[in-house]
């Protein structure tokens, strides 16, 4: 699952206008609403 700082990585993101926020780490994909890098 997603920890704080994935979250924090991904709000953070998206305030600042980014469409789509990018990670390898599947839990942060799948709960913090980010694009996983396959």
């Amino acid at each position: 699952s997603a920890d704080f700082a994935d979250c924090l990585i991904e709000r953070t993101s998206a305030a600042t206008g980014c469409g789509k926020t990018m990670t390898f780490d599947a839990g942060a994909a799948k709960f913090a609403g980010m694009t996983l890098i396959p």
